[in-house]
């Protein structure tokens, strides 16, 4: 297969992989559709893991220091985020809406559940306890589709809510 190397912003979705000790040393892009791979060998990359990608953003973790942020790979803009109590807690993070939108919110998914807009200086965090009163433990995926997040649990169970200011229903 030919490769390109390429730094073009692109409307297919690219595919990453990391690898390396624990997932986190190496990270590359590859484009299929326009047949180039991209190296992306970055500081803002080291050390960190990637618990999402949406709108062309990566959504990146530092084990190591709970610290988290908003890395667009193809133009290298970062958007720094309030750090995570125990970044160990989530396997998962969606936006509802892109980083630049004042309207964006940000949602960690796990052993707990954390969100805030994009500029807060904190999350609000849903305890495992307080899941379980909504009905919204245990989401093993999450996915934001035309204003509601869904969630599937292991229970067979879908289930769907919203934003309403600083919680959600």
């Amino acid at each position: 297969m030919e490769t390109n190397r390429g730094t073009g912003d692109t409307k297919t979705p690219s595919l990453m992989v990391s690898h390396g000790k624990e997932g986190v040393e190496k990270h590359l892009i590859y484009n299929i559709s326009k047949k180039w791979f991209r190296i992306l060998d970055t500081a803002t990359l080291r050390h960190k893991k990637v618990l999402g990608s949406i709108y062309g953003w990566l959504v990146l973790v530092d084990p190591r220091n709970d610290d988290c942020c908003l890395f667009n790979p193809i133009s290298e803009d970062l958007i720094m985020l309030p750090k995570l109590d125990s970044s160990d807690t989530y396997n998962q993070c969606i936006l509802i809406k892109p980083p630049t939108d004042a309207d964006c919110y940000i949602l960690f998914n796990g052993l707990e559940q954390s969100f805030c807009r994009i500029g807060d200086e904190e999350y609000v965090t849903r305890t495992l306890e307080q899941q379980e009163e909504d009905g919204l433990n245990d989401l093993l995926a999450i996915v934001y589709f035309e204003g509601k997040i869904y969630g599937f649990n292991g229970a067979q169970h879908v289930c769907y809510y919203s934003f309403c200011g600083e919680d959600y229903r």
